[in-house]
């Protein structure tokens, strides 16, 4: 089995397979997280091979999901180490033309571009977006993520002729505004598509959501905008020569609440 750049001679039986499998899951468990570049050529690999697994099954006339639990490396309780959407992750990935020449974005962004993606032609779909290799690797995943959503929202803007500046996109996708189907044909009807985008804003942002379930992002935009508050509020005052008495002090106890909610957030699993 050569290993380099994310290939493998694909075996010819499931004992092979399952054999591969089990190997590249050790392997996948024993490098850190932070080895994402790592993670990724030992995760496409393992598509590669799951993907073969499902072709080889199928020539027998066999179910895919039933016979794929067989072939899946399992823990001492008897439960699968590759759970179905890693699974679905891997083999999307590996389904893709030339990923391999992308290993250096590393598997998160790997699996970004897979759900984005239409066909599997990557080649095609970074060049489209104006992505080029010294772009794309300079990002970390949160800025990759919104970037490449972002020239994805503007393509589709553009199609339903939308006229919505990339600026005001990058803030709504950053506050969690999804651009579902409904949200498009909402903005197509207004003659004002951007103070509609502002108002969803708006009304995203003050919707009584549990801060479980809110996205780092969000959280950070939030921040943001108090940071904001307060500089607008200084910046008034130097200017009028009159500092205030105080500040609002729900200003601070907004930032020293949202700031250890980011802090819980990025410490490890427990």
């Amino acid at each position: 089995m050569d290993n380099k750049e994310g290939t493998s001679i694909i075996p010819i039986n499931i004992e092979s397979i399952i054999a591969a499998l089990e190997t590249l899951e050790f392997k996948i468990n024993k490098q850190s997280d932070s080895e994402d570049v790592v993670q990724a050529r030992l995760r496409l690999e393992s598509g590669k091979y799951l993907n073969q697994a499902k072709i080889f099954i199928k020539q027998q006339g066999l179910k895919w999901e039933i016979e794929v639990s067989k072939i899946i490396p399992k823990k001492q309780d008897g439960t699968p180490v590759i759970k179905k959407t890693t699974r679905a992750e891997r083999m999307k990935v590996a389904s893709l033309k030339h990923i391999e020449k992308y290993l250096f974005l590393g598997w998160s962004k790997l699996v970004k571009i897979s759900e984005l993606i239409k066909g599997d032609d990557v080649d095609g779909f970074m060049a489209d977006l104006g992505f080029d290799n010294t772009t794309a690797s300079s990002l970390n995943y949160s800025d990759f993520s919104i970037a490449i959503d972002a020239k994805v929202v503007m393509k589709l803007l553009k199609k339903n002729n939308i006229n919505i500046s990339t600026d005001l996109v990058l803030k709504a996708l950053r506050k969690g505004v999804v651009f579902e189907d409904k949200l498009l044909n909402q903005l197509s009807s207004k003659s004002r598509p951007d103070l509609v985008l502002k108002a969803r804003m708006h009304y995203d942002l003050t919707k009584p959501i549990a801060i479980q379930n809110k996205s780092p992002l969000a959280l950070s935009s939030e921040i943001e905008e108090t940071m904001e508050k307060l500089i607008t509020l200084m910046g008034k005052a130097l200017k009028t020569d009159t500092v205030p008495k105080h500040i609002p002090g729900f200003m601070y106890e907004d930032l020293a609440h949202y700031n250890s909610i980011l802090y819980e957030m990025s410490l490890p699993f427990k």
